[in-house]
């Protein structure tokens, strides 16, 4: 009776024994991944295309009276497409960048002033320096500043004749300024939408005289130019850009 009480009680006490050895003996438990965080810093490139509108004036500097050297102004409107590369460098909530863009264009207009001018803008260029500030980790507005170059085609006809009578091809530099909102995806694409504003000032232009006999074979003209820009576009962030694994 003794033997079988005592071995009652040894099976009570290794039944007993057994749970807590089996939790023990579990596999541990995995952590979950770590979270992505969002970082601005790296480089990029991609593509736009938008709208266009240009503001230019023609004078003549060789007219011996003042009132007389206007001939006139016009509104030009249009479309660009193009693309752009840069970099970017994120610390806390601010973004400092450098970026170019160079974009194809086809932005005319024209307007009679005795002959009939008609321009088209057909390409411009941009290299700036960018500073943002992130609303949230994956939200930046910012602002854009730096140097402008564009390429002009210039023609005047004949009000009466429609005859071509002189044309100019020129390339002038300015600057710019703007300002625009840009969204950053995990998987390092980001969306943008920018307004630009391109200052060209008032610069002489050489025109070639297409008449017959072209007496003189040359003419300057004072042309004023300013151009607006509103496009959208796509980058994608390569290298050290986009997302990062925090750390433990």
């Amino acid at each position: 009776m003794r033997r079988l009480v005592s071995a009652s009680v040894a099976l009570v006490a290794i039944a007993s024994a057994v749970p807590a050895v089996a939790a023990d003996m579990k596999m541990p438990v995995k952590a979950p991944p770590p979270p992505i965080v969002l970082s601005w810093t790296g480089c990029y490139f991609g593509l736009n295309a938008g709208g266009g509108l240009a503001h230019k004036s023609f004078s003549d500097p060789l007219a011996p009276v003042a009132a007389a050297a206007g001939l006139g102004s016009q509104h030009d409107n249009g479309w660009v497409a193009g693309g752009q590369i840069g970099c970017d460098y994120q610390a806390g909530v601010w973004v400092f960048g450098v970026r170019g863009m160079l974009d194809g264009a086809y932005i005319t207009g024209q307007h009679l002033s005795a002959d009939v001018f008609d321009t088209k803008i057909q390409s411009f260029a941009t290299a700036v320096a960018r500073l943002g500030v992130t609303v949230t980790p994956n939200v930046l507005l910012y602002a854009v500043g730096g140097g402008a170059w564009v390429r002009d085609k210039h023609n005047i006809t004949d009000a009466a004749t429609g005859i071509l009578e002189a044309q100019a091809s020129t390339s002038r530099s300015g600057w710019v300024a703007g300002f625009g909102a840009e969204v950053l995806t995990q998987d390092g694409w980001s969306m943008f939408l920018e307004y630009d504003y391109m200052g060209f000032g008032r610069r002489r232009t050489d025109f070639i005289n297409l008449e017959v006999p072209p007496v003189p074979p040359t003419f300057p003209l004072d042309v004023y130019q300013d151009v607006q820009v509103v496009m959208v576009g796509f980058n994608y962030r390569f290298g050290w850009a986009g997302p990062i694994k925090a750390k433990y």
